[in-house]
């Protein structure tokens, strides 16, 4: 298995590439608007890159599936709940991408978003069991994600509940690489480590040390850090037609104080 991970230090953000390396087939996960990483990325490894899957439509950066739909030729992939007005292909719950002996799995996980989802990776040559899960805004190393973006927060509360304890069914040894690490605004307490395993969270993760959803719902709703800058413009831009003609996004985020 080929496994990437791209940090951008500036917003917190992560992004990610797999692949496999029998069929030389790869793809990108929440990829930044700087999408020049994965494609030197690509040929250093040698694969292709043959697909864009979204866990969510993002609300602090401009994404780059854009970029590599228009100049690349990607397919990209996310849940029908994120009304996306660009061609896409639909990611159900239990929705594989096979790109060989690696495979990737959709849970859908809503709170965050509405159509949030996570993607468990498989290495058939390895094991039948997931090797790790990318959990894009949902659980991050010591923290969950915010559930007041896109709904009312006590009913994006509610749902991230539900979802994080599907993703504690997961074994204690898979790895956890989310979407966001220390200095992002999608969540208040996450550690600057770039990832964690589910066992060690289950542990030390304050989200996930109560059963009780009344408790979690009053904990996570009650979030008073800002929202990112020109949230509903970058929300506008993400799900509306691609976005990609220029190499520099016309409007950026400014990074979080």
């Amino acid at each position: 298995m080929i496994f990437t991970q791209f940090v951008d230090d500036a917003l917190g953000c992560a992004s990610y590439l797999v692949g496999d390396e029998s069929t030389g087939q790869a793809v990108v996960v929440d990829p930044a608007y700087a999408i020049e990483q994965y494609l030197e990325e690509a040929e250093r490894r040698e694969v292709r890159l043959v697909r864009v899957l979204e866990t969510h439509t993002h609300a602090d950066h401009l994404s780059g599936h854009g970029r590599l739909a228009l100049k690349h030729e990607l397919p990209v992939s996310i849940h029908p709940a994120a009304d996306a007005g660009y061609p896409h292909d639909k990611l159900e719950d239990g929705a594989e991408i096979s790109l060989g002996e690696v495979v990737l799995r959709c849970i859908h996980t809503p709170g965050h978003r509405p159509e949030h989802c996570c993607f468990t990776v498989v290495d058939g040559s390895r094991a039948p069991d997931p090797w790790l899960v990318l959990t894009g805004d949902s659980l991050f190393v010591g923290d969950a994600a915010r559930p007041d973006l896109a709904i009312e927060a006590r009913a994006g509360a509610e749902g991230l509940f539900h979802s994080l304890r599907r993703l504690t069914e997961l074994g204690d040894g898979v790895e956890v690489y989310p979407g966001h690490v220390a200095g992002s605004l999608c969540g208040k307490a996450m550690s600057s480590k770039a990832s964690t395993t589910i066992g060690f969270e289950r542990r030390f993760n304050h989200a996930l040390a109560s059963d009780d959803v009344a408790a979690f719902v009053a904990e996570s709703s009650g979030i008073s850090a800002p929202r990112p800058p020109n949230m509903e413009r970058i929300v506008e831009l993400n799900r509306g037609p691609f976005v990609g003609a220029q190499p520099e996004p016309l409007e950026l985020p400014l990074p979080p104080d």
